[in-house]
């Protein structure tokens, strides 16, 4: 496995299970900001690659969008959601990595969790933002910066809409 810009390149004989416990390892090693987050998201890939390998659903014909299918959907945007929170999320782009329409992964968050992925997304976000500004010494422009927002106007209103408080109550 090589790293180049932080940026994982499998190796060609490396299969996804090795590459998750590898980066699972090495996040905990590094313990950096935001590490656990990303421990649970590629625990949840590893125990979804694990059973797609077991293949549990041999038996029985699944229609596009059963009952375990809606929890791996849902589970697998989650996990990729949290993994990439300091990243810009599109839905488009989560809809196409768990392999569902964007409408079915509306569907699909609005019928389990009550809100959209876009909700879930700006909530997650701002649960992460509210974390480094309480736990470390970033500034709100910095925080701003750190979670894909161009505008810190535009994260302050944002994460008002989410919390009820202004970023800056939370120093």
């Amino acid at each position: 496995m090589e790293t180049s810009l932080k940026i994982r390149v499998f190796h060609a004989l490396e299969s996804p299970v090795e590459f998750y416990f590898h980066t699972i390892a090495e996040e905990y090693e590094n313990k950096r900001p935001g590490y656990y987050h990303k421990i649970h998201s590629y625990l949840m890939l590893l125990v979804m690659e694990l059973l797609r390998r077991k293949d549990f659903s041999k038996d029985r014909q699944l229609t596009p969008v059963s009952g375990s299918n809606i929890n791996l959907i849902l589970n697998k945007a989650t996990s990729y959601i949290a993994a990439n929170i300091r990243e810009p999320l599109r839905i488009s782009h989560i809809s196409h990595i768990c392999g569902v329409s964007e409408s079915g992964l509306y569907k699909i968050f609005s019928s389990v969790l009550g809100i959209s992925p876009k909700e879930y997304v700006q909530d997650c976000k701002m649960k992460y933002a509210s974390r480094l500004l309480r736990e470390t010494n970033m500034t709100v422009t910095q925080v701003a910066r750190e979670m894909g927002f161009a505008n810190p106007n535009h994260f302050s209103n944002a994460f008002f809409k989410v919390t009820g408080k202004r970023p800056s109550s939370f120093k």
